[in-house]
């Protein structure tokens, strides 16, 4: 398959996606790598310039409709062609039968069409035998063409030659192809990343309510994901090999007042098929749905006790004293997410079951007569009840003055003014972003806006980096269009036809596709912003998405220093209100 001059297109397929976004540089240098490896000659720069979307609504829709979310991404032109399709970077349970029916469907027929065409697939795992993906695919056997290609390649190397004759058989191609393929995999989130510290007003009670007051909650409900993974390799390397030694069964015991460590739990359990329950704050034994009470002799084998938080030693000496006074049998070491009092944790390694954590914070207590919250009448807050969206007036002054101050660094259009002294947003946001997210996730929730939203925002860091932690909390499921402070530095009056000058300067960027893309469709669209002052950047962004015919549902600026309580008829959610004048100079 050495023809020279062989054009290479790549296709990268993006499930659940809604909106375009750039194929980097890096995965274009490895469409270009299997391209000379699979052809045996010098190829140039593969084609990607479009990705497929595939929304959720078409994953689930039934095989026989007609779909052409694939066929009009696929090259029209003749001559010597190898089509990369690359699925590799979905996980696979999102690739169910009618996309991979599809796909072989769909690039089947590209490939009988003309006998000098070639293609590759590449997927997260082998499909299964029964799929009906091999089912079309090999129905491509006997196709015509003395050097034509048909390979389906996993992401750990293994490929299925259907047609032609594909890399070598041995173990260096594979070697090879994981180790790119995995230096290009997304990353991780670190578990640092969805870790919420809460502020708010905490009461403790050691011997009666309120004797001491704390400024934190850590919430880690929206860290099932990295939970999951970090604690089955624990459980694999650590408890695993001791239980075989043992030869006993697994519990897996839940202790968590939230809900992401039991989710995360239950789910380790179901495969490794261990028993699962749940503990309460005095360590008493309940059934996977927490309302049933176990004895224990209902409990099939040895419990090993995870924990979201560790507050307190005495607090988490007193669990294990009630389960082992239940008479469980206890594995030799227990799990927490996290501790919060970096002094304990020595003193938690050395107890009568040590625990291991993943992280540690501090949350350091007051006593109450010490706590200035307390000093003007501020109520504790619930740790569990924080579901609003707005911000308390102490927290954000409180963060406000602990940030640095100065002029406003992202400078308002030419005819608008700045703030002479301002927090840093930036390193407010960097700081305290998680937790600010959150509150947004809670207006998202209460607006019904779906986890899929289009997020459309200036294209300046404070802003970016609140979005960067609230896509972080949810999944990156969220889709980001920022649009350049050079189109929002330009007031966009229709009359005088600004706003086509604007827009035909910046045209081909990635923004423009984005929008394009959006239009007509009616996909959920909030407007996000660090601040409003007079409104100009809000009303620029609303009629550059007026002018591809996109309504948004909201416009949510972290805080809102405006008198007026929509936006020219949009909604508007400020997390923060409060009236100041933008001085000019």
């Amino acid at each position: 398959m050495a023809e020279p001059g062989i054009r290479i297109t790549a296709r990268k397929i993006a499930v659940g996606r809604e909106i375009p976004e750039s194929v980097p540089e890096e995965r274009v240098s490895l469409y270009r790598w299997l391209g000379q490896r699979l052809t045996g000659t010098e190829v140039a720069t593969p084609t990607t310039e479009r990705t497929v979307y595939v929304r959720p609504e078409e994953l689930y829709s039934p095989m026989s409709e007609s779909r052409d979310y694939l066929a009009r991404a696929l090259p029209a032109d003749e001559g010597p062609h190898l089509l990369i399709v690359d699925m590799g970077d979905n996980p696979y349970q999102l690739l169910g039968e009618p996309l991979l029916y599809d796909v072989a469907r769909l690039t089947g027929e590209w490939f009988k069409a003309h006998p000098q065409r070639s293609l590759v697939i590449t997927v997260p795992i082998m499909p299964s035998e029964s799929s009906t993906f091999w089912i079309e695919l090999r129905s491509l056997e006997s196709t015509d063409g003395p050097s034509r290609l048909l390979l389906v390649l996993a992401n750990d190397g293994r490929r299925e030659v259907i047609r032609g004759q594909g890399p070598d058989p041995g173990k260096v191609f594979a070697t090879e192809y994981k180790g790119l393929r995995a230096r290009l995999a997304p990353e991780r989130s670190p578990l640092s990343a969805k870790i919420v510290r809460r502020l708010g007003h905490y009461g403790v009670s050691r011997r009666r309510p309120g004797d001491f007051c704390r400024r934190y909650f850590f919430h880690v409900e929206n860290a099932v994901p990295e939970i999951s993974r970090l604690a089955g390799s624990w459980l694999e390397r650590v408890i695993v090999p001791w239980a075989a030694a043992e030869d006993t069964r697994l519990f897996l015991l839940s202790r968590d007042d939230q809900m992401g460590l039991h989710e995360a739990i239950a789910g380790i359990a179901a495969a490794r098929g261990c028993g699962f329950g749940r503990c309460d704050r005095e360590g008493r034994i309940f059934d996977a749905t927490g309302t049933r009470p176990l004895h224990a002799d209902e409990i099939d084998g040895t419990v090993v006790p995870f924990f979201s938080v560790v507050d307190r030693t005495r607090t988490y000496e007193g669990i294990v004293d009630t389960l082992r006074g239940q008479g469980v049998r206890l594995a030799p070491r227990a799990w927490a997410v996290l501790i919060t009092d970096s002094s304990s944790q020595l003193t938690l390694a050395k107890s009568s079951l040590p625990v291991y954590s993943e992280a540690s914070r501090e949350r350091s207590m007051k006593r109450r007569e010490d706590c200035e919250q307390c000093a003007i009448g501020l109520p504790h807050t619930d740790p569990l009840r924080d579901r609003g969206h707005t911000l308390r007036s102490y927290d954000v002054w409180d963060i406000f003055l602990r940030s640095r101050w100065g002029s406003e660094k992202n400078t308002p259009p030419p005819f608008g003014h700045r703030f002479h002294y301002a927090p840093d947003l930036e390193s407010v946001f960097a700081e305290h972003g998680n937790w600010l997210a959150t509150k947004i996730m809670s207006l998202f929730e209460t607006l019904g806006v779906p986890p899929g939203v289009v997020i459309v925002c200036p294209d300046e860091p404070p802003i970016k980096t609140l979005v960067a932690r609230l896509s972080d909390l949810m999944g990156d499921r969220p889709m980001v269009i920022t649009i350049p402070g050079e189109v929002l530095d330009h007031r966009t009056d229709p009359e005088h036809d600004e706003t086509q000058m604007v827009l035909d300067k910046a045209h081909g960027q990635l923004w423009q596709k984005q929008l394009s893309h959006l239009k007509g469709r009616g996909d959920p669209v909030v407007l996000l912003d660090e601040f409003r002052a007079s409104g100009t950047t809000a009303r620029t962004m609303v009629d550059v998405l007026d002018h591809w015919g996109i309504e948004p549902r909201a416009y949510v600026p972290v805080i809102d220093f405006s008198e007026e309580q929509d936006l020219d008829g949009l909604p508007v959610h400020s997390l923060y209100r409060i009236r100041a004048a933008r001085s000019t100079r």
